[in-house]
């Protein structure tokens, strides 16, 4: 009887879920429940009223500069449209740039950068803005960004990591991510904080660009299955909660350490 009424309450909640969809082109005026009427941003998304069993989509092509954080239990994050993997990072593009001496600019940044990315490729950070000599070189001094370019930045080609994470959860469980890309950091890409159950889903993600772990969890189960964690220090870093499970993926380009485990209470299993 009890085995009937919880798979009675699983389909009622199946019933009543919804879809929300998020665009680069949406409008957060708009209700969100279709393409044509998609929310542009993660923080309208998170003032919805999300609940278990609703499902998150964002366009394949679109680029989100804010943090994804859970404010639910058993949401499913993933993709819609066709294209490369939506991306939600934590760096901004930097502008306002304005000639400092030969061949250095300097642009306003709120937040000290632990990384900035020219044109795709990370740069090299030097001790002082007397010290920008040379291709790809940085330092953030006094509220500004001082970088080597031979001319004035282009528009959009130099990004700065302003937000520690792209993906966070705490205090909410059983989510699944997949068709995401995660990357450019302060601090931790993925976190999984202390406080959460359940197991949290990943598949088909990529992971990058953290001056730390690219994915860290301290609570809960994680599956990782068909994804990437890339150019960070450390892979992953899994401190505590009741163990991994890691199939069919790649840790590649981190520069200390692919893959610690350390503090579960339950078994990890790595398999390809």
């Amino acid at each position: 009887m009890i085995k009937q009424l919880v798979l009675l309450q699983a389909c009622a909640a199946c019933l009543f879920a919804n879809t929300y969809y998020v665009s680069p082109t949406g409008n957060d005026l708009s209700s969100g429940t279709s393409t044509t009427s998609a929310f542009r941003t993660i923080d309208r998304l998170e003032n919805a009223p999300l609940a278990a069993g609703d499902t998150i989509l964002f366009a394949r092509g679109g680029v989100w500069r804010e943090l994804l954080y859970m404010t639910a239990n058993g949401l499913t994050f993933g993709a819609y449209g066709s294209g490369p993997r939506p991306v939600i990072t934590g760096a901004d593009q930097v502008s306002g740039w304005t000639f400092t001496a030969a061949n250095v600019w300097a642009a306003p940044l709120a937040i000290a950068p632990k990384q900035v990315w020219f044109q795709g490729d990370q740069g090299i950070s030097v001790p002082s803005p007397q010290a920008v000599l040379g291709l790809n070189e940085w330092c953030y001094s006094q509220g500004r960004l001082y970088v080597y370019s031979p001319s004035i930045p282009s528009p959009g080609s130099i990004e700065a990591a302003q937000r520690g994470t792209a993906l966070a959860m705490d205090g909410f469980g059983n989510e699944t991510f997949q068709d995401l890309r995660l990357s450019n950091v302060n601090a931790v890409t993925v976190f999984i904080g202390p406080s959460l159950t359940g197991t949290q889903n990943f598949t088909n993600i990529i992971w990058e660009g953290s001056p730390a772990e690219g994915f860290m969890a301290l609570s809960g189960a994680v599956n990782i299955v068909s994804s990437i964690g890339q150019n960070s220090l450390y892979g992953i870093g899994i401190y505590g909660g009741t163990g991994l499970r890691f199939s069919n993926s790649i840790l590649s380009g981190n520069a200390d350490m692919a893959l610690m485990i350390d503090g579960t209470s339950g078994p990890s299993f790595v398999q390809s």
